[in-house]
């Protein structure tokens, strides 16, 4: 998989719209998308001080699968070589806390793991994520 790190394309509003996507800020939120394979996954909540997860959902076969990450620890920062200026990347260790799947998808748990788990690895450029817990992907 591809994945760009970019603000939501204004091309994008029709489709997102027609999912009951209409509170998206086009040009001004950013999401993680493959384009070519039709996954996209963008930040819902941030983690605020009495609850540090994240909150995302995913597209994927133009179905919402909603989920929740907690960022566990900081293994390794990433930093710059002092010479070549080159990054380091850092490291990361996330855990999924539930993925909420539809009840048409149900028989793609294995495949949405994946793709979950290749699009929070493409989420930041400067570090790799180790994934210390996945939960098993729920219909809701």
């Amino acid at each position: 998989m591809v994945f760009v790190n970019e603000l939501v394309p204004l091309e994008y509003k029709e489709m997102l719209e027609n999912l009951g996507f209409d509170d998206i800020r086009f040009e001004q939120q950013l999401w993680t998308a493959d384009k070519e394979k039709g996954v996209y996954l963008w930040i819902t909540r941030d983690p605020y001080r009495d609850d540090d997860s994240t909150e995302f959902i995913l597209l994927w076969k133009n179905q919402q699968i909603n989920l929740n990450v907690t960022t566990v620890a900081n293994l390794k920062w990433s930093e710059r070589d002092e010479i070549t200026g080159e990054l380091k990347k850092g490291l990361v260790a996330k855990a999924i806390n539930y993925i909420h799947i539809p009840s048409n998808l149900k028989n793609n748990k294995k495949e949405i793991i994946e793709i979950i788990k290749q699009a929070l690895q493409n989420l930041d450029y400067r570090n790799d994520v180790e994934f210390r817990s996945i939960a098993d992907p729920e219909v809701r």
